[in-house]
Order: structure tokens, then sequence, then C-alpha cells
């Protein structure tokens, strides 16, 4: 209750350092009518305290479920297609803000997520996945490109190894006789695999897939390409 009361003293400031974008005046001098309302009548900052108490409940807690943010592309995954310059889409504003703080802008840096299996079900650190790229559909980049494992609360999931996530730099990838290429995300390190290949999970916890396709060249963008399933092995 104190800290949201505090956040409210802290909007007009925030109101006055960050200038509007055209047309957003209106929206603008609606908030500090609400501001003022709320200053000089309790009853309206306790309703106001309780929106935002629903609100972070109802609207910004489900966004740390990757199906929530941005649009589904495929295969389970979905992606923004204007990060770092959303313009009046507060949503995904929103979204990119509370599950990602920070993002480049799509022609820097395209960014797929996915929290559930080929089947629908979430990640989970008591099963073991297997993400598979074709012979020559690696993530179309003219940079790098990486997986990365979050665990629930979108941050790194500790392990021994201190290996976050798979991709370009790691130059020991064993690919298959087929060209393809197999990387087995799960917490125990796999018997049947390349260790190089294994990706650790969070031990019995939720977790979620992060890809990253740096300088992503033209099918990465427009949606002709796309990450593969998230197999249940």
């Amino acid at each position: 209750s104190a800290s949201l009361l505090a956040v409210g003293q802290r909007v007009p400031a925030v109101l006055d350092e960050v200038p509007p974008l055209p047309g957003e005046e209106a929206l603008y001098a609606s908030f500090r009518l609400i501001l003022d309302a709320a200053a000089s009548d309790p009853e309206v900052a306790v309703l106001l305290e309780q929106i935002a108490v629903e609100t972070d409940r109802d609207v910004v807690h489900p966004l740390f479920h990757w199906s929530n943010v941005g649009l589904p592309v495929g295969n389970g995954w979905t992606s923004s297609d204007n990060g770092a310059q959303f313009g009046t889409d507060y949503y995904t504003r929103l979204a990119i803000a509370r599950t990602n703080i920070f993002v480049n802008t799509p022609p820097e840096t395209k960014y797929f997520y996915n929290q559930t299996d080929a089947d629908g079900d979430d990640l989970h650190g008591d099963h073991a996945y297997t993400v598979t790229f074709p012979a020559g559909d690696l993530p179309p980049v003219r940079g790098f490109w990486s997986l990365t494992v979050y665990n629930q609360h979108h941050f790194f999931a500790p392990n021994d190894l201190v290996r976050y996530s798979l991709g370009t730099k790691n130059a020991d990838l064993e690919y298959g006789d087929d060209g393809s290429l197999t990387l087995h995300v799960q917490a125990t390190q796999p018997t049947d695999a390349p260790f190089a290949n294994w990706l650790p999970a969070p031990e019995g916890q939720p977790f979620s897939l992060y890809l990253r396709a740096y300088w992503p060249r033209d099918e990465a963008l427009d949606g002709t390409w796309f990450p593969p399933t998230i197999d249940k092995a």
C-alpha cells in the first residue's frame, strides 16, 4: 500500500520529465485530472490504489507467461515486431518492461520466446526436452544467435556449468549425420547426447526458452522463419 502511494506521488514527475508523443496530449491531461482528484479526495485515492492492485494481478502478472507477450509466430513461439519502437502500443511496452526490461529494435535483434512444449504443456525441470534445427535451418542471422534458459522469474537458473545459453558462440556443438542440430534442455546431463549440446534447466521448476537472433535476416523479421518445436524427450 505504501509503495503504491509512493509510486502515485512520483507519477506527476514522470509526466513532467517524459514529454507526450504526438497525439498523447489529451491522455496526459486525463492523467493529471485523475491525480488532482486523488490528491483532493481520499475516496478517489483509495479507489486508484485498489485499481492498481487489481491491474497488477489481472493484467501485469499474466504477462510473465510468454504466450501473452507479442504475437504467435508458430510452433508455440511468440515474438514482438516493434521492440524499442512501441509508439502508442502501451500493452506491448508494458509486457516487455515487465518480462524482459530491455530490448533492441527488430533490425538489430529479433526475439522469440516460448514457455510450452509441442503438446502445449508448460516447460518444467522435471522433464527433458529437445530443440532440433533441421540441416540448413539454423536461426537466419548475419550476426549470431543464442538459445537461453530462464527460470520462472525470468532470471538465469544457477547450474554447476554456469551454462545459460547455447548458440553461435559454442564452437563445439555436435551436429547429426544429416546436418541437423539438436539441443537438449533438461536438469540432468543427458546420457545419450553430446555434453556440449546440453542446456541445463532448473531442477523441479518451471522455465522458459528465449531465442535471440542478432542482426537477423529478412526471413526472421517477416515471419518466414521461426524456431522449431520444443519436444518432450
